[in-house]
């Protein structure tokens, strides 16, 4: 009998009794594997060489950053070519725009460790003694050295501590559809207040954008709320 809670599919499960001959062959199969077991790589014109990790479902491959090489790690379905190219989208977005990434990652890494990391020096009896560490210097120690992307738009950059943690490492996650789908939400209410029904409307109103951000947002949202200091 099949427990309330479950249904047959999850309840069923199989034991191996005994092997009544091993090693059979069977070519289909073996065809099957042997293709499945051919490398294959991707020659990207930004990313360059892009091998695929069927074991974890990856697009893995080396990018240059800050003049450093770094690991690249794109997530894939492996059975969607369509997110192949979503993901290596994703990838051409953030190497365009590296710098403000890389200043974004750390300085947010910064923010929120850089207590964590004097606490971390107080209990190192050879470096109790050193000077406390500052926002400024914990975002220049860290180094990356692995950027992790999938084809939902997620990211996961993982820095190197310069011993801060005793060489843990330091991960950065988010991501920038997030902050994309804000963006594109206040220009376009700021495209419809200017708008010809708008105005016909409520032209004669004081308009007010109200923006509330929870932590210090990135520096392309602080550019767009610049443009229109009288609203927000």
């Amino acid at each position: 009998l099949v427990p309330e809670h479950t249904t047959p599919e999850q309840f069923n499960s199989w034991a191996i009794i005994d092997v009544l001959e091993p090693s059979v062959p069977c070519p289909p199969l073996e065809a099957v594997w042997e293709e499945y077991q051919k490398p294959v790589h991707i020659e990207d014109e930004v990313l360059g060489t892009l091998k695929l990790n069927r074991d974890f479902g990856l697009l893995d491959g080396k990018i240059l950053w800050n003049e450093k090489e770094v690991s690249l790690a794109l997530e894939i379905d492996l059975e969607d070519a369509e997110t192949w190219d979503t993901v290596r989208s994703i990838a051409h977005k953030v190497m365009a725009d590296r710098e403000s990434w890389d200043k974004s990652m750390r300085e947010f890494a910064a923010k929120e460790l850089t207590g964590l990391a004097n606490e971390w020096q107080a209990d190192d009896d050879e470096k109790k003694n050193a000077d406390p560490i500052t926002e400024e210097g914990f975002a220049q120690r860290i180094t990356l050295s692995e950027l992790s992307l999938t084809y939902e738009g997620d990211f996961t950059a993982y820095f190197d501590d310069d011993d801060m943690f005793w060489g843990h490492t330091v991960e950065v996650c988010g991501s920038p559809e997030t902050q994309k789908a804000l963006l594109d939400k206040m220009e376009g209410y700021l495209n419809h207040t200017q708008s010809e029904e708008f105005q016909k409307e409520y032209g004669g109103w004081f308009v007010i954008l109200r923006v509330t951000l929870d932590r210090e947002p990135d520096e392309r949202i602080l550019a767009l709320l610049s443009k229109c200091p009288a609203w927000a």
